[in-house]
Formats: C-alpha cells, structure tokens, sequence
C-alpha cells in the first residue's frame, strides 16, 4: 500500500467515526466554547454581578427572588449585538514531526480566525407586584451563536498496525454551525419577610442546534497537494430542534440595609441532537443521536451600597459543564476520551450615582454609571489522548477575562434608559435597553 492510499484509508476511518458519536465530537465544535450570558445591560455594566443585587425585571432569569423589590409594574425590553472570534487548527502539522516538502515544513500548528456578528432583541418582560407578591412573563435569548472554518488540512503521524508510523492528513473541510436557544417562561416570587423573599422561574426553552462539515480531496494523487474545494468526499451533519421545561429558582436575603445576599439555581436541560455521516449527494449514510447540554448553574453572591450612592457587588458561579460530554457514543473501538471541565466564574462589579457631576446638570438627571470584571474559565472539550488525532482538533483552551462599562438614566419615574458594553479576545457584548413603569 502507498503512503497515499495509507492515508486515504486513515483519514476515511477518522471521518467515518466522528458523526458516529454524540453531537458534541462533531468536527463542527472543534474549539468552540459557548457562554450562556445573563440578560439586563445593568448586570452586563457589572460585569455580571447582579444575583446578590436582582433589583430589576432580568430577576426572573437571574434571581426571581428578587422580583419582590419591584414596586411597580414594569415593563423591560433588551437589545444586544454580539460579536465572537473562534479558532480552529487550519494547517501546519498537529502530531509528529514535519518534513522538508511543503506544506508540510511548519512544525506546529497554524491557526484560523472566523469573526461572526449577530445582533436581535434578546430579551423582554412584564412584572406585576401584588402585595407580598410578584409576578412575571418573560422571553430570553439564552444563545446565539454562529461560527464558520475553512481548513487547508492538518499533518498528522498515526501509529498503525502492522504498518508503524504512517504519514497522514486531514481533508481540507469547510464547516458551519448555529446555534439558537430562547426561552419563555412565567415567574412568581413571594416576600416571606421584609428582608428575606424567594422565587421560582418555570420556562419552556426552544433550541435550534444545526451544523454542516464538508470534507474535500486533494488536487493531486498524494496528501501534500492542495485542497480541491471542488471535490467534496465526505459530508458530517447535526440537527437538533426540541423544547424543554427547564426550572430557576432563588432566595434574596437582606442581611442588613446596605447588605444583601443572594443565591439562585438554573437546572441543566439536554436537547436531542441527530448526527449524521454520508457521501456527497447521497441519502442514508451512518446515523446516531446525541445530545447537547446546556450546564446547570449555581450562583451566589452580594452587594454593598455605602454612602448612598455606590454599590459594589461580587458573585460566584459554578457552571457544570462537564455534562457537556456525558453519555458520548463510541464505536469503531474509539476511547471515549472527550473530556471538559466544570468551570467557577468570579464576577466584580461596582455602581456609582452621580448627582453632582457637571453632566448630570447638563442632562437634568442623575447618571448612574457601572463598571466591572469576570474571569470566563476555559470550557473548550478537549481529547485526552495526545497521540490520538482527535487530540489536534480536540485540544484545550485558555481563561478569557473580561472588562465591562454602562451607563443609565431615568426619567421621571416612569422611564429609564441605559447602554453597556463587556469586552473580551473572545467575544463582545453591546447592550441597550428600556424600562417603562406604570
């Protein structure tokens, strides 16, 4: 057997057995890291820190327990605009060492870069309060997200039997993904005391899961020729479309009248994804289901205001991501080695009020400005086996940290208006929203 046809036949086994497994191994996921953000540009201008605050309608999804501090029935709708950078290996060499005819003389990996921009009104809600009681119907976008690769086709060295180490490549490939998941659900929350309230959340989530990988030849009659986009020779698809209930529930606690704390649970919810392997322009093909899991959470955190006009508050979560590659589907004898861990993010965030500066006398109303900072833990699933190739796409990734700024202004009573905006290397958040009082 040729060096060629050994890696034609390697490479076909590789294609072959990725869509055999569960949703989350598809070559189309390769170093992606989905967040599942908080809405509310006040929580966004904090960085995050808001479940030990839930002083306004994103309680419902936040903290319900703080839907009890609303006063009056409130009506908020949010904008967002979301932009994310994604990396993926296109070329050099994943395992093994390169050799002197290019393209393979690079002796590590080469990354791609695919930037993607979304944008939508990605949350609204209505809370009526009633005495000790409050109520809310809302609907979320709890995931938007798009991302796209074309890679040239990375070198590889595979041990095999009888033959030893053998030479080996990739398929150039082109791959699309989407994913979309909004939720509606109703809220209610009750004041126990006047410093101690608790509320539950109860939404249906509809998600949309949808991704293409198509796999090319080569233009010439050995691995070290060109891609020849033209000629597609395998095809990975997955499909995903279900609706879940899923369950948010909080207490908030005021210790004391310039502490609070609070403490809220978001339940896992697992949609079944169909994966699907085939040739170019033929039905049929290998077929199996998967899921996709978004993580359960727990939050916890708290805010100080001091001297009235500045607040400060810190909030912990823990993100089961882990989940993310349970019950995985494993044949052809391939070790279910994907691996992801359960992240902490840390979440900073503090308010000031101006009611002196010289804008606030030019706008005629007092400012209120944000500022703040999380720590967003490498989730990226990663293949363990480092000799396997798998573990060139699969591998793991780095924390991102992230700053963000807003500012909002009321008023009267009746309206408020705001904008935020968080940064980080690997994704940015623009925030408007709007609150209407009756």
């Amino acid at each position: 057997m040729s060096v060629r046809q050994a890696s034609a036949v390697l490479l076909l086994v590789l294609a072959c057995s990725l869509p055999l497994r569960a949703q989350s191994s598809a070559e189309a996921n390769s170093g992606l890291q989905f967040n599942f953000g908080s809405p509310g540009a006040r929580s966004l201008g904090m960085g995050g820190a808001f479940v030990g605050i839930a002083d306004d309608a994103t309680a419902v999804f936040v903290n319900p327990a703080g839907l009890t501090q609303i006063l009056k029935t409130e009506v908020a709708m949010e904008g967002r605009v979301f932009s994310y950078t994604n990396s993926f290996p296109m070329a050099g060499r994943g395992i093994g060492v390169p050799g002197n005819k290019p393209p393979d003389n690079v002796a590590a990996l080469i990354e791609g870069r695919d930037d993607a921009r979304l944008a939508g009104l990605t949350f609204g809600s209505v809370v009526v309060p009633y005495d000790r009681w409050s109520f809310a119907l809302y609907r979320h976008e709890l995931a938007n997200f798009q991302a796209s690769s074309r890679t040239e086709g990375v070198f590889i060295d595979r041990n095999t039997d009888p033959g030893g180490i053998q030479p080996g490549r990739f398929y150039p490939a082109d791959s699309e993904l989407r994913l979309r998941i909004v939720s509606y659900g109703g809220s209610i929350a009750y004041r126990f005391r006047d410093n101690l309230s608790a509320g539950v959340t109860i939404a249906q989530q509809r998600a949309t899961l949808d991704s293409q990988t198509v796999q090319y030849a080569f233009t010439g009659d050995d691995i070290y020729a060109k891609a020849a986009y033209d000629t597609p020779v395998f095809v990975q698809e997955q499909h995903g479309r279900e609706n879940n209930l899923v369950l948010h529930g909080g207490i908030l606690w005021r210790v004391r009248d310039d502490l609070t704390f609070g403490a809220s649970y978001e339940q896992e919810n697992d949609f079944r994804v169909r994966v699907r392997s085939h040739l170019p322009a033929q039905e049929g093909g290998t077929e199996a289901r998967g899921e996709f899991h978004v993580p359960a959470v727990y939050r916890a955190g708290a805010g100080y205001t001091f001297r009235h006009y500045t607040k400060i508050s810190v909030e912990i979560d823990r993100i089961l991501y882990s989940g993310l590659t349970r019950r995985f589907v494993v044949f052809d004898g391939e070790a279910p080695l994907y691996r992801v861990d359960d992240g902490t993010e840390i979440h900073v965030g503090v308010q000031r009020m101006l009611v002196h500066d010289r804008i606030v006398r030019l706008i005629g109303q007092p400012l209120i400005v944000s500022f703040g900072g999380w720590r967003d833990p490498d989730h990226r699933i990663r293949y363990e086996d480092p000799s396997h190739p798998q573990s060139v796409r699969f591998r793991r990734g780095a924390d991102a940290y992230h700053v963000s700024a807003g500012a909002s202004v009321a008023v009267g009573e009746a309206y408020e208006a705001g904008i935020a905006y968080d940064y980080s290397p690997r994704a940015r958040t623009a925030s408007a929203f709007l609150v209407v009082r009756f």
